[in-house]
């Protein structure tokens, strides 16, 4: 082997001699919090609405009476829904196709929380596993330290 350079050599006496008085301890890791708070957006009250309240009425209201104003009232009814039938059929067909998109991400949204808090439960077991290997990689540490001579130690 080669000469060692006196300005290297230093700096390896004083690495030695600084990790010698310095002792490693392993990390600690507590678990990650979890929002146990959340709520299903599936079983959201505003969902529950939309899919009671969506359609739209389909014709005029008549009314069960024989008089001349109920029969005018259903004749202007008649022609004011006739000539507005596309459009609110248009406009159902719209508000049904939100409802349905509300739910696909409602389940998308509960999909991705649950995945989410799954995800923080193995990151939770693998920051106890890392813990558990720092421990027994210091106690091996200690050990090994403890019965090697100085003058043998890197």
């Amino acid at each position: 082997m080669g000469t060692i350079d006196l300005a290297a050599q230093q700096l390896i006496d004083q690495m030695r001699t600084a990790t010698s008085t310095m002792k490693w301890i392993p990390e600690h890791f507590g678990p990650l919090s979890n929002d146990l708070s959340y709520v299903k957006i599936q079983g959201h009250p505003g969902l529950d609405y939309a899919h009671h309240n969506w359609s739209l009425p389909r014709g005029a209201q008549s009314g069960s009476r024989k008089s001349a104003r109920s029969m005018i009232r259903r004749v202007i009814d008649r022609a004011v829904f006739g000539s507005l039938v596309r459009y609110l059929n248009h406009e159902q067909e719209l508000i049904a196709n939100l409802v349905r998109l509300n739910d696909a991400l409602a389940k998308r949204s509960d999909e991705l929380a649950d995945a989410h808090n799954r995800l923080i439960a193995q990151l939770d077991e693998r920051t106890v596993r890392l813990s558990a290997n720092q421990a027994q990689l210091a106690s091996l540490i200690e050990r090994i330290e403890k019965y090697t001579p100085a003058e043998n130690r890197p």
